[in-house]
């Protein structure tokens, strides 16, 4: 049998598109993982504004008839809220005020001051 000249072996073609593949795909993921942060900063936002309006809420509805409960329930959810500096100077002057009817079997009703204080926390907080 004759030699054939004109056949060439096999040549190798240097081929990089498994590079461009796992570009693309490492690309895919960190926007992926960028978008899902994105996604659930916002959501906890929407949250925490959620939560803020609750506790804005529960003062608003506050028994002032009852003071050792109001007191409790008072200084829990007002440390709950996020609280400017002027606030925060209200809230602690408010918090004073309540030990008073905190810790005790029998309380006293609100006195005036105590009273007075608990508005001004609440107008202050926009309650």
């Amino acid at each position: 049998m004759p030699e054939l000249h004109d056949i060439k072996g096999l040549v190798e073609i240097p081929d990089d598109s498994i590079y461009y593949f796992y570009g693309l795909l490492s690309l895919l993921i960190i926007v992926l993982i960028i978008a899902s942060v994105i996604i659930y900063k916002y959501l906890q936002r929407d949250k925490t504004l959620n939560l803020q309006e609750h506790y804005k809420a529960q003062l608003n509805a506050l028994d002032l008839d009852t003071p050792k409960e109001s007191a409790y329930l008072l200084t829990h959810y007002a440390e709950l809220l996020e609280k400017s500096p002027e606030q925060e100077d209200i809230f602690q002057k408010l918090m004073l005020l309540l030990e008073a009817y905190k810790y005790k079997k029998e309380v006293p009703h609100f006195d005036e001051d105590t009273q007075t204080e608990i508005q001004n926390f609440l107008d202050a907080m926009n309650v």
